[in-house]
Protein backbone atom coordinates (compact mmCIF):
# COMPACT_ATOMS: atom_id res chain seq x y z
CA UNK A 1 0.00 0.00 0.00
CA UNK A 2 2.67 2.36 0.93
CA UNK A 3 4.68 1.65 -2.66
CA UNK A 4 1.14 2.42 -4.47
CA UNK A 5 1.19 5.60 -2.47
CA UNK A 6 4.45 6.78 -3.43
CA UNK A 7 4.33 5.63 -7.10
CA UNK A 8 1.18 8.04 -7.03
CA UNK A 9 2.84 11.14 -5.47
CA UNK A 10 5.78 10.44 -8.20
CA UNK A 11 3.45 10.10 -10.83
CA UNK A 12 2.29 13.57 -10.15
CA UNK A 13 5.49 14.95 -9.01
CA UNK A 14 6.78 14.01 -12.59
CA UNK A 15 4.25 14.22 -14.57
CA UNK A 16 4.22 18.32 -13.49
CA UNK A 17 8.28 18.87 -14.14
CA UNK A 18 8.39 16.74 -17.75
CA UNK A 19 5.77 19.27 -18.69
CA UNK A 20 6.87 22.08 -17.55
CA UNK A 21 10.00 21.04 -18.89
CA UNK A 22 8.50 20.13 -22.54
CA UNK A 23 6.56 23.75 -22.54
CA UNK A 24 9.44 25.60 -22.48
CA UNK A 25 11.77 23.29 -25.05
CA UNK A 26 8.56 24.04 -27.04
CA UNK A 27 9.71 27.95 -27.12
CA UNK A 28 13.00 27.60 -27.95
CA UNK A 29 14.73 28.20 -31.52
CA UNK A 30 15.97 24.06 -31.07
CA UNK A 31 12.68 22.41 -30.17
CA UNK A 32 11.03 24.88 -33.00
CA UNK A 33 13.96 23.82 -35.83
CA UNK A 34 13.66 20.59 -34.89
CA UNK A 35 9.46 20.34 -35.25
CA UNK A 36 9.61 21.72 -38.21
CA UNK A 37 12.36 19.19 -39.62
CA UNK A 38 9.96 16.17 -37.82
CA UNK A 39 11.96 14.78 -35.23
CA UNK A 40 11.46 14.37 -31.80
CA UNK A 41 13.85 15.74 -29.05
CA UNK A 42 14.92 12.01 -27.93
CA UNK A 43 15.63 11.41 -31.37
CA UNK A 44 18.38 14.36 -31.76
CA UNK A 45 19.51 13.47 -27.94
CA UNK A 46 20.72 10.27 -29.20
CA UNK A 47 22.95 11.48 -31.60
CA UNK A 48 24.66 14.66 -28.90
CA UNK A 49 24.63 12.91 -25.40
CA UNK A 50 25.09 9.12 -23.67
CA UNK A 51 23.24 7.79 -21.03
CA UNK A 52 24.48 4.69 -19.83
CA UNK A 53 22.04 1.69 -18.86
CA UNK A 54 21.16 2.37 -14.69
CA UNK A 55 19.89 -0.90 -13.06
CA UNK A 56 18.60 -1.18 -9.85
CA UNK A 57 21.54 -2.87 -8.60
CA UNK A 58 23.10 0.87 -9.22
CA UNK A 59 21.19 1.75 -6.39
CA UNK A 60 24.30 1.61 -4.07
CA UNK A 61 26.09 3.65 -6.52
CA UNK A 62 23.28 6.18 -6.82
CA UNK A 63 23.76 6.32 -3.10
CA UNK A 64 27.40 6.99 -2.49
CA UNK A 65 27.31 9.49 -5.02
CA UNK A 66 24.47 11.56 -4.42
CA UNK A 67 24.06 11.41 -0.75
CA UNK A 68 20.13 10.06 -0.91
CA UNK A 69 18.22 10.69 2.17
CA UNK A 70 15.49 8.13 3.01
CA UNK A 71 12.72 9.69 0.93
CA UNK A 72 14.94 10.39 -2.10
CA UNK A 73 16.10 6.42 -2.08
CA UNK A 74 12.42 5.12 -2.14
CA UNK A 75 12.11 6.92 -5.09
CA UNK A 76 14.99 6.65 -6.91
CA UNK A 77 14.45 2.76 -6.47
CA UNK A 78 11.42 2.50 -7.77
CA UNK A 79 12.29 4.67 -10.90
CA UNK A 80 15.05 2.37 -11.42
CA UNK A 81 12.74 -0.11 -11.01
CA UNK A 82 10.57 1.10 -13.70
CA UNK A 83 13.54 1.95 -16.21
CA UNK A 84 14.67 -1.31 -15.92
CA UNK A 85 11.40 -3.18 -16.73
CA UNK A 86 11.15 -0.82 -19.77
CA UNK A 87 14.73 -1.86 -21.20
CA UNK A 88 17.63 0.05 -22.32
CA UNK A 89 15.94 2.53 -25.35
CA UNK A 90 17.51 5.69 -25.11
CA UNK A 91 14.15 7.51 -24.59
CA UNK A 92 13.71 5.22 -21.15
CA UNK A 93 17.00 6.32 -20.14
CA UNK A 94 16.09 9.73 -20.58
CA UNK A 95 13.14 9.89 -18.70
CA UNK A 96 15.17 8.62 -16.29
CA UNK A 97 17.48 11.28 -16.13
CA UNK A 98 14.21 13.64 -16.36
CA UNK A 99 12.68 12.18 -13.30
CA UNK A 100 15.72 11.83 -11.18
CA UNK A 101 16.39 15.46 -11.84
CA UNK A 102 13.27 16.01 -10.56
CA UNK A 103 13.55 14.43 -6.96
CA UNK A 104 17.14 16.01 -6.49
CA UNK A 105 18.77 18.94 -4.90
CA UNK A 106 20.59 21.45 -7.22
CA UNK A 107 23.67 20.43 -5.86
CA UNK A 108 23.09 16.82 -6.03
CA UNK A 109 21.69 16.98 -10.15
CA UNK A 110 25.24 18.82 -10.50
CA UNK A 111 26.41 15.22 -10.00
CA UNK A 112 24.63 13.01 -12.68
CA UNK A 113 27.28 13.57 -14.64
CA UNK A 114 29.64 11.70 -12.73
CA UNK A 115 27.01 8.99 -11.45
CA UNK A 116 26.61 8.70 -15.47
CA UNK A 117 30.65 8.00 -15.82
CA UNK A 118 30.96 5.88 -12.78
CA UNK A 119 27.39 3.12 -13.85
CA UNK A 120 29.40 3.26 -17.56
CA UNK A 121 33.14 2.56 -15.97
CA UNK A 122 31.67 0.11 -13.84
CA UNK A 123 29.87 -1.93 -16.27
CA UNK A 124 32.56 -1.44 -18.93
CA UNK A 125 34.94 -3.23 -16.56
CA UNK A 126 33.91 -5.36 -14.70
CA UNK A 127 33.03 -8.13 -16.81
CA UNK A 128 36.20 -8.16 -18.83
CA UNK A 129 37.91 -10.84 -19.43
CA UNK A 130 40.38 -10.70 -22.27
CA UNK A 131 43.33 -8.12 -22.99
CA UNK A 132 41.79 -4.90 -24.32
CA UNK A 133 38.22 -5.15 -23.38
CA UNK A 134 37.87 -3.88 -20.24
CA UNK A 135 39.01 -0.32 -20.27
CA UNK A 136 37.01 2.54 -20.39
CA UNK A 137 38.64 4.79 -22.39
CA UNK A 138 37.09 8.01 -21.85
CA UNK A 139 37.30 7.56 -18.45
CA UNK A 140 41.49 7.16 -18.76
CA UNK A 141 41.40 10.53 -21.30
CA UNK A 142 39.34 12.26 -18.72
CA UNK A 143 41.49 11.60 -15.93
CA UNK A 144 44.47 12.62 -17.75
CA UNK A 145 42.85 16.26 -18.70
CA UNK A 146 41.98 16.82 -15.06
CA UNK A 147 39.46 18.93 -15.79
CA UNK A 148 40.77 20.87 -18.73
CA UNK A 149 38.14 21.04 -21.82
CA UNK A 150 39.10 19.62 -25.33
CA UNK A 151 36.84 20.70 -28.06
CA UNK A 152 36.66 16.87 -29.63
CA UNK A 153 36.56 14.93 -26.51
CA UNK A 154 33.62 15.17 -25.64
CA UNK A 155 31.87 14.20 -29.13
CA UNK A 156 34.54 11.36 -29.38
CA UNK A 157 33.68 9.81 -25.99
CA UNK A 158 30.42 9.75 -26.64
CA UNK A 159 30.43 8.02 -29.90
CA UNK A 160 32.65 5.44 -28.16
CA UNK A 161 30.21 4.93 -25.86
CA UNK A 162 26.97 4.80 -27.87
CA UNK A 163 28.97 2.23 -29.82
CA UNK A 164 29.93 0.26 -27.21
CA UNK A 165 26.39 -0.22 -25.72
CA UNK A 166 24.93 -2.72 -27.70
CA UNK A 167 27.99 -4.74 -27.59
CA UNK A 168 27.72 -4.50 -23.62
CA UNK A 169 23.99 -5.25 -23.26
CA UNK A 170 24.93 -8.75 -25.77
CA UNK A 171 27.92 -9.99 -23.38
CA UNK A 172 25.76 -9.58 -20.51
CA UNK A 173 23.10 -12.02 -22.05
CA UNK A 174 25.77 -13.92 -23.18
CA UNK A 175 27.32 -15.05 -20.39
CA UNK A 176 26.55 -18.22 -19.35
CA UNK A 177 25.52 -19.60 -22.69
CA UNK A 178 27.67 -20.26 -25.61
CA UNK A 179 31.59 -19.64 -24.71
CA UNK A 180 32.35 -19.29 -28.30
CA UNK A 181 29.48 -16.66 -29.04
CA UNK A 182 31.01 -14.85 -25.67
CA UNK A 183 34.15 -14.89 -26.74
CA UNK A 184 33.38 -13.21 -30.47
CA UNK A 185 31.52 -10.30 -28.40
CA UNK A 186 34.53 -9.88 -26.27
CA UNK A 187 36.57 -9.59 -29.46
CA UNK A 188 34.09 -7.41 -31.13
CA UNK A 189 34.60 -5.34 -27.63
CA UNK A 190 38.09 -4.89 -27.90
CA UNK A 191 38.10 -4.10 -31.85
CA UNK A 192 35.76 -0.98 -30.79
CA UNK A 193 38.48 0.03 -27.87
CA UNK A 194 41.40 -0.39 -29.94
CA UNK A 195 39.71 1.88 -32.71
CA UNK A 196 38.34 4.65 -30.34
CA UNK A 197 42.54 4.36 -29.40
CA UNK A 198 43.15 6.64 -32.37
CA UNK A 199 40.07 8.64 -32.30
CA UNK A 200 40.31 9.89 -28.98
CA UNK A 201 43.77 10.03 -28.61
CA UNK A 202 43.42 12.61 -31.38
CA UNK A 203 40.62 14.62 -29.66
CA UNK A 204 43.09 15.52 -26.63
CA UNK A 205 45.86 17.86 -26.74
CA UNK A 206 49.14 16.39 -28.79
CA UNK A 207 51.27 16.54 -25.65
CA UNK A 208 49.02 14.52 -23.70
CA UNK A 209 48.41 12.03 -26.76
CA UNK A 210 51.86 9.83 -26.34
CA UNK A 211 50.85 9.27 -22.35
CA UNK A 212 47.14 8.29 -23.03
CA UNK A 213 48.13 5.50 -25.48
CA UNK A 214 51.03 4.05 -22.99
CA UNK A 215 48.53 4.52 -20.26
CA UNK A 216 46.00 2.16 -22.20
CA UNK A 217 47.93 -0.20 -23.94
CA UNK A 218 49.31 -0.89 -19.92
CA UNK A 219 45.57 -1.40 -18.22
CA UNK A 220 44.49 -2.63 -21.15
CA UNK A 221 47.41 -5.52 -21.14
CA UNK A 222 49.09 -5.94 -17.94
CA UNK A 223 51.10 -8.85 -18.75
CA UNK A 224 53.18 -7.34 -21.87
CA UNK A 225 53.49 -4.37 -19.81
CA UNK A 226 54.85 -5.28 -16.98
CA UNK A 227 57.95 -3.81 -15.25
CA UNK A 228 61.34 -5.30 -16.21
CA UNK A 229 62.98 -6.09 -13.25
CA UNK A 230 66.61 -5.32 -15.20
CA UNK A 231 65.66 -2.27 -16.02
CA UNK A 232 64.15 -1.35 -12.70
CA UNK A 233 68.01 -2.87 -11.38
CA UNK A 234 69.57 0.46 -14.22
CA UNK A 235 67.69 2.90 -13.00
CA UNK A 236 68.40 2.09 -9.43
CA UNK A 237 72.05 2.46 -10.27
CA UNK A 238 71.77 5.31 -12.58
CA UNK A 239 70.63 7.22 -9.32
CA UNK A 240 74.23 5.96 -7.77
CA UNK A 241 76.38 6.23 -10.95
CA UNK A 242 74.99 8.53 -13.18
CA UNK A 243 77.27 7.69 -16.19
CA UNK A 244 76.53 8.64 -19.85
CA UNK A 245 77.27 5.12 -20.73
CA UNK A 246 74.47 4.00 -18.58
CA UNK A 247 72.50 6.92 -19.32
CA UNK A 248 72.56 5.96 -23.02
CA UNK A 249 72.07 2.19 -22.32
CA UNK A 250 68.78 3.05 -20.43
CA UNK A 251 68.04 4.90 -23.57
CA UNK A 252 68.86 1.90 -25.64
CA UNK A 253 67.09 -0.17 -23.18
CA UNK A 254 63.47 1.62 -23.44
CA UNK A 255 63.63 1.30 -26.71
CA UNK A 256 64.30 -2.23 -26.97
CA UNK A 257 61.34 -3.33 -24.24
CA UNK A 258 58.92 -1.12 -25.99
CA UNK A 259 59.22 -3.11 -29.11
CA UNK A 260 58.76 -6.50 -27.54
CA UNK A 261 55.92 -5.04 -25.09
CA UNK A 262 54.06 -4.00 -28.79
CA UNK A 263 55.13 -7.57 -29.52
CA UNK A 264 54.01 -9.08 -26.70
CA UNK A 265 50.35 -7.17 -27.24
CA UNK A 266 50.12 -8.56 -30.86
CA UNK A 267 50.67 -12.14 -29.45
CA UNK A 268 48.13 -12.11 -26.89
CA UNK A 269 45.41 -10.55 -29.54
CA UNK A 270 46.49 -12.91 -32.07
CA UNK A 271 45.72 -15.90 -29.06
CA UNK A 272 42.45 -14.52 -27.89
CA UNK A 273 41.01 -14.26 -31.75
CA UNK A 274 42.68 -18.07 -32.69
CA UNK A 275 40.59 -19.11 -29.36
CA UNK A 276 37.07 -18.68 -31.52
CA UNK A 277 39.08 -19.88 -34.60
CA UNK A 278 40.51 -23.12 -35.15
CA UNK A 279 42.59 -26.10 -33.68
CA UNK A 280 45.55 -24.72 -36.57
CA UNK A 281 44.99 -21.10 -35.59
CA UNK A 282 45.49 -21.64 -31.79
CA UNK A 283 48.76 -23.68 -32.45
CA UNK A 284 50.27 -20.67 -34.43
CA UNK A 285 48.74 -18.71 -32.14
CA UNK A 286 50.65 -20.08 -28.73
CA UNK A 287 53.96 -20.28 -31.20
CA UNK A 288 54.01 -16.13 -31.55
CA UNK A 289 53.26 -16.33 -27.79
CA UNK A 290 56.11 -18.58 -26.92
CA UNK A 291 58.49 -16.30 -29.18
CA UNK A 292 57.13 -13.48 -27.36
CA UNK A 293 57.76 -14.58 -24.08
CA UNK A 294 60.99 -15.65 -25.07
CA UNK A 295 62.13 -12.17 -26.21
CA UNK A 296 61.14 -11.31 -22.99
CA UNK A 297 63.80 -13.36 -21.11
CA UNK A 298 66.55 -12.61 -23.76
CA UNK A 299 66.12 -8.78 -23.10
CA UNK A 300 66.19 -9.35 -19.09
CA UNK A 301 70.10 -11.34 -19.64
CA UNK A 302 70.79 -8.99 -22.56
CA UNK A 303 70.67 -6.14 -20.27
CA UNK A 304 71.45 -7.52 -17.09
CA UNK A 305 74.51 -8.62 -18.73
CA UNK A 306 75.34 -4.95 -21.12
CA UNK A 307 74.85 -3.06 -17.39
CA UNK A 308 77.44 -5.38 -15.13
CA UNK A 309 79.53 -4.96 -18.88
CA UNK A 310 79.05 -0.88 -18.69
CA UNK A 311 80.89 0.14 -15.18
CA UNK A 312 84.10 -0.76 -13.95
CA UNK A 313 83.82 -3.47 -11.68
CA UNK A 314 85.19 -1.32 -9.09
CA UNK A 315 82.50 1.21 -9.62
CA UNK A 316 79.96 -1.44 -9.37
CA UNK A 317 81.10 -2.81 -6.41
CA UNK A 318 81.18 0.54 -4.43
CA UNK A 319 77.11 0.78 -5.10
CA UNK A 320 74.36 -1.13 -3.55
CA UNK A 321 72.54 -1.30 -7.01
CA UNK A 322 75.47 -2.37 -8.59
CA UNK A 323 76.96 -4.99 -6.51
CA UNK A 324 73.23 -6.74 -6.70
CA UNK A 325 73.94 -6.15 -10.41
CA UNK A 326 77.17 -8.32 -10.18
CA UNK A 327 75.65 -10.95 -7.97
CA UNK A 328 72.55 -11.15 -10.43
CA UNK A 329 75.20 -11.48 -13.66
CA UNK A 330 77.02 -14.05 -11.79
CA UNK A 331 74.35 -16.06 -11.04
CA UNK A 332 73.27 -16.09 -14.23
CA UNK A 333 76.67 -16.97 -15.65
CA UNK A 334 76.66 -20.12 -13.46
CA UNK A 335 72.83 -21.04 -14.49
CA UNK A 336 74.06 -20.89 -18.18
CA UNK A 337 77.39 -22.96 -17.43
CA UNK A 338 74.97 -25.77 -15.92
CA UNK A 339 72.22 -25.54 -18.54
CA UNK A 340 69.75 -24.43 -16.35
CA UNK A 341 68.74 -21.96 -19.33
CA UNK A 342 68.62 -24.66 -21.62
CA UNK A 343 65.30 -24.04 -23.85
CA UNK A 344 63.80 -27.27 -22.89
CA UNK A 345 60.60 -26.93 -25.26
CA UNK A 346 62.66 -26.78 -28.22
CA UNK A 347 63.27 -30.15 -29.64
CA UNK A 348 66.30 -29.78 -32.47
CA UNK A 349 68.31 -27.52 -29.28
CA UNK A 350 67.99 -30.23 -27.23
CA UNK A 351 69.01 -32.83 -30.02
CA UNK A 352 71.81 -30.71 -30.31
CA UNK A 353 73.05 -30.46 -27.06
CA UNK A 354 72.62 -33.59 -25.41
CA UNK A 355 73.36 -35.96 -29.01
CA UNK A 356 76.70 -36.77 -27.79
CA UNK A 357 77.01 -39.76 -30.93
CA UNK A 358 75.76 -37.84 -33.38
CA UNK A 359 73.18 -40.02 -34.50
CA UNK A 360 70.12 -37.94 -34.89
CA UNK A 361 68.46 -39.46 -31.61
CA UNK A 362 69.01 -39.44 -27.96
CA UNK A 363 69.57 -43.11 -26.68
CA UNK A 364 69.40 -44.51 -23.63
CA UNK A 365 72.78 -42.86 -22.20
CA UNK A 366 72.46 -39.36 -23.42
CA UNK A 367 68.69 -39.76 -22.40
CA UNK A 368 69.78 -39.67 -18.63
CA UNK A 369 72.26 -36.71 -18.79
CA UNK A 370 69.18 -35.03 -20.30
CA UNK A 371 67.26 -36.08 -17.93
CA UNK A 372 70.06 -35.37 -15.05
CA UNK A 373 70.01 -31.65 -16.24
CA UNK A 374 66.27 -31.09 -16.34
CA UNK A 375 66.34 -32.28 -12.88
CA UNK A 376 68.77 -29.58 -11.95
CA UNK A 377 66.95 -26.32 -13.80
CA UNK A 378 64.15 -27.34 -10.91
CA UNK A 379 63.22 -24.29 -8.67
CA UNK A 380 64.68 -21.75 -11.28
CA UNK A 381 63.45 -18.14 -11.42
CA UNK A 382 59.97 -18.35 -13.05
CA UNK A 383 59.33 -16.71 -16.60
CA UNK A 384 58.00 -14.24 -18.62
CA UNK A 385 54.16 -15.50 -19.08
CA UNK A 386 51.73 -13.53 -21.61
Amino acid sequence: MLNQLWRVLLVVVLDFFVLATLLMGLFSTAALSTVAHGASFTQVAVQTEHLPRVLKRDLPLLDRVLSLDDAQRSIVEMLLEDAESMGANHEALVALRDNLSAVLSDSQRAQLPEVWRVVFRERMESAGAIGGEAVDLGALARALMRGATAENLDAAVTAYRIELDPLLDARTKAEGGDAIALLRIRLSIRTVNDRALDTIAAAIPEAMAASFRSEALAKAYPSAFAPSAALSSLDRLLRELPTEELRALKTDAQQRYSEICARGVAAIRQRDAARADSVDALAVAEEAVANAERAYDEFERWLLKRTAESAAAEALVATEAGKSILAQNKALEQAIEKGSEHPWTDQRATLMRFDANGDGSIDEAEGSAALTAFSQTVGRRQHKKL
